[in-house]
């Protein structure tokens, strides 16, 4: 019960992003993991396919009961708290109530402490932000979900295109 700890974040990728939140779990044993309908909506957004893997991954809940196997993979850029990570490969998975995991492998990976009291990720002092000299045209992930195409709207936008 209770509050999760999540903590803001940017995916992102040919000049675009997606502003969501993402459940540090530091006892989900995976480096990253991003919801199945997050990653649709995000890949095309972004304009970056999703991969198959070469073999389904097993997943085990929180529950101990085995999921669906992850069959795709979505390798996009992470920024947390200033920090730019590239070219993260985000497991795709069911994830229920959260659109983003960084699990344990994540934070071993960056060495990373959860300061659960004050609700913030600890960053090692030698790893400093990350400077960005891109400008991102960036959406929120819960407007990207709802967006629904006018069918009007495409079908003009088809015949224009078509006259070109």
């Amino acid at each position: 019960g209770g509050k999760s700890f999540t903590i803001p974040c940017t995916l992102s990728r040919n000049g675009c992003g997606v502003d969501t939140t993402a459940l540090a779990d530091s006892g989900a044993n995976a480096f990253a993991l991003l919801d199945t309908a997050c990653a649709e909506k995000v890949s095309e957004f972004l304009n970056t396919p999703l991969e198959t893997l070469e073999r389904p991954v097993p997943v085990r809940g929180y529950n101990g009961q085995m999921g669906n196997p992850i069959t795709l993979i979505l390798w996009i850029h992470l920024q947390v708290n200033g920090q730019r990570q590239y070219n993260v490969p985000f497991l795709v998975t069911d994830l229920g109530h959260h659109d983003v995991i960084l699990g344990r492998k994540w934070l071993a990976y960056l060495d990373l402490w959860l300061d659960v009291q004050n609700r913030q990720l600890i960053w090692p002092t030698n790893l400093p932000p990350t400077p960005s000299f891109i400008k991102e045209i960036t959406v929120n992930m819960r407007t990207l979900l709802q967006a629904v195409t006018d069918l009007k709207h495409q079908a003009d936008v088809n015949r224009r295109d078509q006259a070109f």
